[in-house]
């Protein structure tokens, strides 16, 4: 006697691998590595300098925590801040080393917003130090993630495909910490495209 799957089973399971194909999409401009005597492309400029910008943000982020009531919200800003210290500098030699010059248009979005949250006490300053630390997270995630598929440059895309993992995890103790407070970020979870 034969046993069939239910027909919701089997229809998800015909149609589940093709959603989760649905979500990929490829760079419609490939970056074809520069030609000898060219600099990086534009593109590859404007990661070196979001990621450091990103990374400063980080670092300053450190300070805040010291004022969270909680040891492990204060804790991670400091862990935060010292692997971003360190992720910074290895942006800068990166960017020596292609001869670009990292720029910091504007420290503002991230200074005023810390500073506020700075003014905040107990669980009111948790809530909104995790809030931040989220979306930058998620910032710094999206931005590694692009550079990584999409960098024509062998040395910048296997950066960014090595730091990956450390932002990852990163945002996954923020993410842990955030629940534990009652704070959560929207994501879309899509497989590496490199």
């Amino acid at each position: 006697m034969r046993k069939w799957l239910p027909a919701p089973i089997l229809v998800a399971l015909l149609v589940s691998p093709a959603v989760a194909q649905t979500n990929i999409r490829p760079d419609t401009n490939p970056r074809v590595p520069p030609q000898a005597g060219q600099g990086l492309p534009a593109e590859d400029r404007e990661f070196l300098n979001r990621a450091a910008n990103l990374s400063d943000a980080e670092v300053e982020a450190g300070q805040p925590a010291d004022r969270s009531s909680t040891p492990a919200v204060r804790e991670f800003g400091r862990a935060i801040a010292a692997e971003h210290a360190k992720l910074r500098a290895a942006v800068g030699r990166l960017a020596q080393q292609h001869g670009v010059a990292v720029s910091h248009p504007s420290r503002e979005w991230w200074t005023a917003e810390l500073q506020r949250i700075a003014g905040l006490s107990g669980e009111e300053f948790d809530r909104n130090y995790l809030d931040w630390q989220l979306k930058a997270h998620l910032a710094l995630v999206n931005l590694y993630q692009q550079q990584a598929s999409n960098a024509a440059g062998t040395d910048l895309s296997k950066f960014a495909i090595t730091t990956m993992n450390q932002l990852q995890r990163a945002f996954g103790e923020a993410k842990r910490l955030g629940a534990a407070h009652g704070v959560a970020i929207e994501t879309i979870k899509q497989p590496p495209q490199y």
